[in-house]
Formats: structure tokens, sequence, C-alpha cells
């Protein structure tokens, strides 16, 4: 059995039809009734009708597929030279989220606090209005946040004992880890609540 064809697919070609006749100069033979003119004028509607239901759908695939690939390709964010923390290399880490270095090396991270400020763009993430944590918005190659395996989208929300809040979390932290033997962290990934630890080493 024979589908029916739908009307907007006949007025289409109803329509192709007239263009086609008129071009061949058959225009003035066709039926100027009424009931013609009515039925050119529908067709011309559903034509315009079609026509940005079209682009409509266009847009929405374009989009999709830039959403798409926006998710498959994170775009690669590269550490400049100068913003690299002198004695990097010495940190080592035995699986990721669990890391030693020297004391050296936690003595070059704050004396060189605007670098590592450049290494992690934090964001606060707030709940009822109070700030409960700052997630890590990307994680340059070559960085400090990438040795200690942390990963964009990462939420840090403590470390040692201070609850990152606001203004004057950096100083405290410092402060108590600059004597430290282990510094611990408290990180949300994906709804999971991690813990980064760094041996400390004289």
């Amino acid at each position: 059995m024979r589908r029916p064809v739908p009307r907007t697919t006949r007025s289409l070609r109803f329509a192709a039809a007239i263009s086609f006749a008129c071009l061949a100069g058959a225009c003035v033979k066709m039926d100027d009734s009424p009931s013609m003119r009515a039925e050119l004028r529908a067709a011309k509607a559903e034509l315009n009708e079609a026509t940005r239901e079209l682009r409509a759908a266009t847009k929405e695939l374009v989009d999709a597929r830039a959403a798409l690939d926006s998710r498959a390709k994170p775009a690669e964010v590269r550490l400049a030279v100068s913003d690299r923390i002198p004695g990097l290399g010495l940190v080592k880490c035995a699986s990721a989220l669990r890391c030693s270095m020297p004391r050296s090396v936690l003595q070059n991270i704050d004396r060189a606090r605007d670098k590592l400020a450049r290494q992690a763009t934090l964001r606060p993430v707030r709940s009822k209005g109070k700030v409960i944590g700052y997630r890590l918005e990307s994680v340059p190659a070559n960085s400090l946040t990438e040795k200690l395996g942390l990963e964009a989208g990462d939420i840090i929300e403590r470390v040692q004992t201070t609850s990152l809040t606001g203004k004057g979390d950096v100083d405290a932290i410092m402060k108590k880890v600059s004597a430290a033997k282990r510094i611990t962290a408290l990180v949300k990934r994906n709804k999971k609540r991690l813990t980064l630890r760094i041996d400390i080493t004289d």
C-alpha cells in the first residue's frame, strides 16, 4: 500500500511545478481562478514555513555539534616557562594525590604565590550564599596542580583543618603548612570526596 504524500510535500511539488511552468513561459496558459490563486498562496506560505524550520533545525545541529566537540576535546592550557615554580621536578608522586616534596619547594611555593595563582585558576563555590570551597578551572601542563594529580573541576574544600571560605585563606594555610610534615587537602570530584596528601621532607 502506498503511503500518502504529506500535504507540505504536495504543496512543495505543486509550487515547483508552477515555477517550472513559468520559466517555460506557460504561466499565461495556467488557470487563474480564485481557487488556483488560493492554492498558490497556501503553497508559498508552507514553503516559507518549511524554509524557516529547516534553518532552525540546521542551527540546532550546529550548536549541538559545537557542544559535543567542546566536551570531547577541551582546550589545552599551557604554562608559561616564566610561571614555573623552581624545584617542581623534586615533587615525587607514587600515585595521583599521593606525593612528597622537599621543604625547599614548599618555601619556593610560598615565595611565588603570584605564579601559583596563574597555575591554578580558582572560582569560589557557594552554597546558600556562603563560599564552601574553590573550583579548579584549569590544570596547565607542567604545573604543580597537574603534578599533584588534581583535575579541572576539582573543588578544594579544606587544607589541613582550614575550610576555604574566602579572603585570607592563603595566608592562614601557608602559616599552618610552613612547619608541617604532611599537608592534606579535602577535594570533591564528581560528587566524591578525596584526600590529597603531600609528605614534606627536610
